[in-house]
């Protein structure tokens, strides 16, 4: 579906998700003509974007906008890597159960959860899906370099010089994200905050 839209920029949302802002779409398109993964106020602030905004080049680039369940997470971490990721100011209310106590509905309840298990195939942290969004991470870069975009953060990551999640933990202002350590040999997983 979202191949066939023409629109400039594209916005996953969810059936929780009440929009508080007046104008907010007049605040995205203030960035038409860049690359950046647009991120709205959520709950606390999350360092994701809970709600991703990107630009129509996105689904250009790689055919679709996110192959797994988790988007919200997918498409941030790619955006730190190549350091494209920025809040604006739009506030949103998710009214999701285990933040609110609202819609405790059969699509919560019966959700899958693709996360917290890396040595099961399909799961966020799964090492083939690591890879996967590594590698659809660095066709956006070789986009990127071909529109005069820098790339130096994810070269500088990829080189080991520079940490991939520096900016998530500067905007993680309520401290809601940890990252893990998976040893793949042991099948151990060690959570760093």
């Amino acid at each position: 579906m979202a191949k066939t839209v023409t629109a400039k920029w594209l916005m996953i949302w969810n059936d929780d998700a009440v929009m508080r802002s007046v104008g907010w779409d007049t605040e995205i398109t203030r960035y038409n003509g860049e690359f950046k993964l647009l991120a709205v106020h959520t709950h606390r602030d999350h360092p994701y974007s809970i709600f991703p905004i990107v630009p129509h080049k996105w689904i250009e680039i790689l055919g679709y906008l996110c192959p797994h369940q988790i988007s919200d997470a997918w498409l941030s971490q790619q955006a730190y890597m190549l350091d494209i990721w920025q809040r604006i100011d739009v506030m949103v209310k998710h009214d999701r159960y285990d933040l609110t106590g609202n819609n405790n509905d059969t699509v919560f309840q019966n959700r899958p959860m693709l996360e917290g298990h890396p040595f099961t195939s399909g799961d966020f942290d799964h090492v083939d899906t690591r890879n996967m969004r590594m590698q659809d991470c660095v066709k956006l870069a070789n986009y990127m370099k071909s529109a005069g975009l820098s790339t130096v953060f994810l070269e500088n990551v990829l080189a080991g010089r520079q940490d991939a999640w520096e900016n998530l933990r500067r905007v993680d202002v309520n401290r809601q994200q940890a990252q893990s350590t998976i040893d793949l040999e042991n099948k151990k997983v060690t959570r760093i905050t």
